[in-house]
């Protein structure tokens, strides 16, 4: 989540459709500690489930595929479309060590917008 020292700002806006795959996918967070980062990419893919692994036993299901830069870190960030919508949060990446080069997932906005009151306005959009 993001927090901007300005008042008067509207609120997030959520997409509650998935985007296509191809929309612009711009992810937003802090990876290894670089802090305000912006990445992008597209949407690779729809409804991809993660199986759960042995140390986390939990398995993401119905997420986005997108091929914009996923680290440690960025994780929990907006992911927004060309209109300045929030469509997703950053959940997971595969990572290169497993032969990988960026895969990146992420929750829908349904998902994301129904545990989380919206605070965040992209800055293009304030």
């Amino acid at each position: 989540m993001l927090q901007a020292d300005r008042k008067g700002l509207p609120a997030a806006v959520f997409d509650t459709t998935l985007p296509p795959v191809g929309a612009l996918a711009v992810v937003l967070g802090s990876p290894l500690g670089f802090e305000n980062t912006v990445t992008a990419g597209i949407i690779s893919g729809v409804h991809r489930d993660l199986p759960g692994s042995a140390s986390t036993g939990t398995a993401l299901v119905d997420l986005m595929q997108t091929d914009a830069p996923i680290s440690p870190g960025n994780s929990g960030g907006a992911v927004i479309d060309g209109q300045g919508k929030v469509v997703g949060m950053s959940e997971a990446y595969i990572p290169p060590s497993a032969g990988a080069v960026a895969i990146g997932f992420a929750s829908g906005a349904t998902s994301a917008s129904s545990t989380l009151t919206p605070t965040w306005c992209a800055p293009w959009a304030c």
